[in-house]
């Protein structure tokens, strides 16, 4: 296999999906993630494929240390690992490799078409300040779970606890309307806080909520400048 070379933001997505689930399939194409839970899904297209066969990384943490520890990094996919070169030193590391087929590992199937079959319940921008002030609060105060509510015909976003209702010190963000391209949310919506903290840090985002034949709610998360990110999370129907 010829060597190659991930660059900054394909690593960084990298280190963003470790938070997600420390094990992975990677494709020669795409990085692809999903939680122990199943309700959080992480994709990112390359815009440049590699030409290697997909591996199994188990322990993403150490993979991905190895290669920020190198100045001038270049990889090479053999049969059971990878070999991290650094070409400033000479020096190389091996990291063992999973197998992709029957083992632990979890292959990852894009939703994409299913969602967008799906009706189109929220389209919104969520700023990062937004997002970042919402968590920071929701933190302070010790918040499970972030709600998605209609209040006065404005998109709302609550740090809360476990029931709304009997949420303690409550942080809201409202979405301003010139930022909204649906609401049709009449329902509350919830999704724990901690699922919120695994999109990457520092980007305005399209939110897009959807309900499915089945009743449920997906929400996708996607934004202009890593193109080819978007993560989907499932959403709960609570009382508030």
């Amino acid at each position: 296999m010829p060597k190659f070379c991930y660059n900054d933001q394909e690593r960084e997505v990298l280190k963003n999906f470790s938070k997600i689930n420390p094990s992975m399939i990677i494709q020669p194409d795409k990085f692809n993630v999903i939680n122990n839970s199943k309700n959080v899904l992480g994709f990112y297209d390359f815009e440049n494929p590699y030409y290697y066969e997909e591996y199994g990384i188990y322990d993403l943490g150490v993979y991905n240390n190895y290669m920020r520890s190198v100045t001038d990094l270049e990889l090479e996919v053999k049969e059971k690992c990878v070999v991290i070169y650094d070409k400033a030193s000479n020096l190389k590391q091996t990291q063992s490799t999973t197998p992709v087929d029957g083992g632990s590992l979890v292959r990852v199937t894009d939703p994409a078409s299913q969602f967008n079959a799906c009706e189109v319940i929220v389209e919104t921008a969520m700023p990062s300040d937004k997002l970042s002030q919402l968590l920071k609060f929701a933190d302070i105060a010790k918040h499970e779970r972030i709600f998605f509510k209609t209040i006065n015909g404005i998109l709302t976003l609550i740090g809360g606890g476990k029931d709304l209702n009997n949420s303690i010190d409550p942080t809201l963000i409202d979405i301003k309307k010139n930022n909204i391209t649906t609401n049709k949310l009449d329902v509350t919506l919830s999704m724990s806080k901690e699922f919120m903290e695994k999109l990457m840090e520092g980007y305005d985002y399209t939110l897009t909520i959807v309900k499915t034949g089945k009743g449920n709610y997906i929400s996708r998360w996607s934004n202009d400048v890593v193109k080819g990110l978007r993560y989907y999370i499932s959403l709960e129907i609570s009382e508030g």
